[in-house]
């Protein structure tokens, strides 16, 4: 792979001082489904990936696990842990100050939907997916994982 095929990805560590559209990278947890996804810029582009182990406590639910296989199976063999796909296309909009115009994957159903996202007044994040009407949409909340 030569280094012109490469994605430049951005990372922010916690204590750091950022753009305000670079406040949503980094790590986020889940406290409803006790998953972890992780948020990287990539040109102005967001994007994410979300972290299961093979602990089944950590899982939400069945997976549909055919979307991306491993091995025949999510977790194969000796591997402890998988990430994701999860997010994908997100654009800042600084007059709204949210994240627009993205898509994310519903692991639980294995279905593609819209999403936005924006972070709260407590540096909570807010994560709504939804199929075609805003308002009918569904809330995920994270708290900012350790690092």
């Amino acid at each position: 792979m030569n280094s012109s095929s490469c994605l430049k990805v951005a990372y922010v560590k916690p204590g750091r001082r950022c753009s305000e559209a670079d406040m949503l990278l980094g790590r986020w947890y889940c406290m409803t489904y006790g998953f972890t996804i992780e948020i990287l810029k990539s040109e102005e582009q967001y994007n994410g990936k979300v972290f299961f182990s093979n602990n089944s406590d950590e899982l939400p639910g069945p997976l549909v696990t055919n979307l991306y296989p491993v091995g025949g199976s999510l977790f194969s063999g000796s591997l402890n842990a998988i990430y994701l796909p999860f997010i994908s296309g997100l654009l800042y909009n600084a007059k709204s100050r949210k994240w627009e115009g993205g898509r994310i994957i519903d692991y639980l159903t294995g279905k593609t939907k819209f999403m936005k996202a924006w972070i709260t007044g407590d540096n909570s994040l807010i994560i709504r997916q939804y199929c075609k009407f805003i308002i009918l949409g569904k809330d995920i909340s994270f708290i900012r994982a350790k690092q």
